[in-house]
């Protein structure tokens, strides 16, 4: 188990090695070693902060997406089942190394993004200031103590929905053998294009707000709720599929 764990968690050390310290860095120098009379520099270094931090999100789900698909898709790759580690416990070991390496990513991000955004005035472009959109925000979730925790859950579970979606449809290309990469990339195109901004916009987010409206503490919880039992299935669905690919060893 240890040197499963160490062997899948490489890459996504490797990731973290690489892009942390120049998001840090960049971030850094564009706060406090360059002078505001260099602004094109300024800009530069919070762009490379930026696609760093971008970097360590989307590296995180591709890594995670391609060690995935090999256990489905290379033959070779069937010979871990006979390691002393359950099926699940590899799935659980693959989805959680991608899920946290994501979730410790997007803080990045989300860290130089507030960092930097002094540098810029975006008052022309959103009528207000930053400072005042975060003071409406805070103002907002400070109204409903509870919704500050509410949003950190919605907020962790939309992640892991990401993860778990991407998982599953690689799973779901496995029950085509003959084309698993173009299902695969079929069922992407079609959930995400076709089937979830429909969804999104009119039913999931009218029904939220309606009930939203009467209470929003009672709707947050009930979309923690949806998420978690849409990921439950996305995940069930993997596994099921990963004992299948086993049994058909």
């Amino acid at each position: 188990m240890k040197v499963l764990f160490l062997r899948d968690a490489k890459p996504y050390l490797l990731l973290f090695a690489v892009a942390l310290p120049i998001a840090a860095l960049c971030t850094l120098l564009a706060l406090f070693a360059v002078p505001s009379s260099l602004f094109p520099v300024q800009l530069l270094l919070a762009a490379l902060a930026l696609l760093a931090g971008a970097a360590l999100v989307l590296g995180a789900l591709i890594i995670g997406v391609v060690r995935f698909w090999g256990l489905l898709a290379k033959p070779h790759r069937i010979y871990e089942f006979t390691l002393p580690v359950s099926c699940r416990v590899q799935l659980a070991l693959r989805f959680l190394l991608c899920y946290l390496s994501f979730v410790l990513g997007a803080v990045v991000l989300i860290v130089c993004t507030c960092s930097l955004v002094q540098l810029v005035d975006l008052t022309s472009l959103v009528g207000a200031s930053w400072e005042n959109i975060l003071s409406a925000v805070y103002g907002f979730l400070s109204s409903e103590p509870v919704l500050v925790l509410e949003v950190v859950v919605l907020l962790l579970l939309s992640g892991a929905f990401e993860a778990a979606f991407l998982f599953a449809v690689c799973a779901a290309g496995q029950y085509v053998p003959a084309s698993r990469g173009v299902v695969a990339v079929l069922l992407y195109c079609l959930f995400t294009f076709v089937i979830f901004p429909p969804l999104s916009n009119y039913l999931l987010l009218p029904l939220f707000f309606y009930i939203g409206a009467w209470s929003m503490p009672f709707a947050g919880l009930l979309a923690i709720l949806f998420y978690c039992i849409v990921d439950g299935l996305l995940l069930y669905f993997v596994y099921v599929t990963l004992s299948r690919r086993l049994n058909v060893r």
